[in-house]
């Protein structure tokens, strides 16, 4: 596990309150494997909201030379309503990648990932 400051690449509303946020932490997504997570801190000072929050990896993708990484949410509550109105260029406090990730068997097809909190 890694900690650190992501800088937020690009922030696009896919849908009605949906988001979709790539980011570029090199750090932060070297090893990181599909089913791992990442912890972000949702606040400008630290304490509101208190708890970071899970976000899973979406994406990644190599650009601009590194790989960067995208979390796709949903915003209904302070944290993830923060997080949809990042910019381009802001930083956002992260620790990861966590969890138990899996290996997908490259044979494999039509593949459904069910995931919550």
């Amino acid at each position: 596990m890694r900690q650190g400051y992501a800088r937020v690449v690009s922030n696009q509303e896919l849908y009605p309150e949906t988001y979709l946020t790539w980011f570029s932490a090199p750090e932060l997504v070297r090893g990181a494997a599909p089913g791992q997570f990442v912890m972000v801190r949702c606040t400008e000072d630290g304490y509101d909201p208190l708890l970071p929050r899970a976000f899973s990896y979406h994406r990644l993708r190599r650009a601009d030379g590194e790989t960067q990484f995208a979390l796709l949410y949903t915003d209904v509550g302070r944290g993830t309503r923060w997080l949809s109105r990042r910019q381009p260029g802001d930083e956002v406090f992260m620790f990861g990648p966590l969890g138990h990730g899996y290996r997908v068997d490259p044979k494999a097809g039509n593949l459904l990932l069910v995931g919550g909190g």
